[in-house]
């Protein structure tokens, strides 16, 4: 199988060979069929958010008209970053994950802002595989660039995602955390389902870009230490990445309209968690790379200072 080299998708070849060997082989497959399942799961959808407001007001009464169809148990986890350091999604999920989990939720939908789903479709988790509900997004036309592509919505049991530890937390700014996950679920031998029925597709919310949130200048760095990372950076170590400043339930009415020009009342739920995120990029890269990339670098410098020397004594040989 080849896979398009996109930022993670290089350093994963090794992986499908070592998990074929281990009799545990990755399947990375396509649901063409929508399926509603009423289940017994407690659904948290944990949505990071900073500065789009303006974006939970369409995003939150659509998910909740969405779930409410069905018999679902459910609950809607706004984790909001308060510091004004780079944004980082990824800790705000494993954050939102871990006081979720604590509620008795054991069912995962982590959720971008910004992506709004059809109305018809079914949000629930995979027992058998990790489940990408958002692959089809109006933006790249309903298509999928690459089949190791998780980001926008992306479904979990709870044993699933501590079997990944979770996301990486050392990605602040714009970029990489999703293809980090790809390297983490098939670094972990799990299967991946790509939702590709017509019910499945998305639009993105239009939107400026974020000036807290500016494109991370080390993602390929960080992607190519992703695997032997992965079991030190994580949900196991996110305590060390926030504070939880508090916990709110908010519940406020809206009104919509429906084709028939009469209105209805929804309530737009959903638990506030705050949190403060500490900066701590300095730690982010594993030392095991720093350490020989500074002696290369020094390396490097010697070479050029010995060729120096050496062209000197020459020209004063003569």
């Amino acid at each position: 199988m080849i896979f398009a080299t996109h930022y993670g998708q290089s350093f994963i070849s090794d992986y499908f060979q070592t998990c074929y060997l281990n009799g545990t082989p990755v399947n990375i497959s396509y649901q063409e069929k929508l399926k509603h399942e009423n289940s017994s799961q407690k659904i948290a959808i944990i949505i990071p958010h900073r500065h789009r407001e303006s974006h939970l007001r369409l995003i939150v009464p659509r998910l909740n008209k969405l779930m409410k169809k069905g018999t679902k148990n459910y609950r809607i986890f706004v984790v909001h970053q308060q510091t004004e350091n780079l944004f980082n999604k990824a800790v705000l999920i494993n954050a939102g994950v871990k006081q979720a989990q604590k509620l008795g939720y054991d069912c995962f939908i982590i959720h971008d802002v910004d992506m709004l789903p059809d109305t018809n479709n079914d949000y629930h988790c995979n027992y058998d595989n990790i489940r990408h509900i958002g692959a089809l997004v109006d933006k790249y036309n309903h298509k999928m660039h690459y089949q190791g592509l998780v980001g926008g919505v992306l479904a979990f049991t709870y044993d699933q995602f501590r079997s990944v530890n979770g996301y990486s937390n050392s990605y602040a700014g714009w970029g990489g955390e999703d293809d980090d996950m790809f390297i983490r679920i098939v670094h972990s031998c799990h299967s991946l389902s790509h939702d590709i029925y017509e019910e499945a597709k998305f639009s993105m919310i239009v939107h400026d870009s974020d000036s807290g949130n500016v494109k991370n200048p080390d993602v390929y760095l960080q992607l190519m230490n992703a695997g032997k990372n992965m079991r030190i950076d994580g949900l196991s170590s996110v305590d060390t990445f926030y504070g939880l400043e508090s916990i709110q339930n908010s519940s406020t009415t809206i009104t919509e309209l429906v084709d028939s020009g009469s209105h209805f009342y929804s309530q737009n739920s959903y638990t506030n968690v705050s949190v403060s995120v500490y900066d701590k990029r300095k730690y982010s890269f594993d030392k095991r790379y720093k350490f020989p990339m500074s002696i290369l670098v020094l390396a490097i410098l010697t070479t050029i200072c010995v060729i120096f020397r050496f062209s000197q004594n020459n020209k004063l040989s003569y």
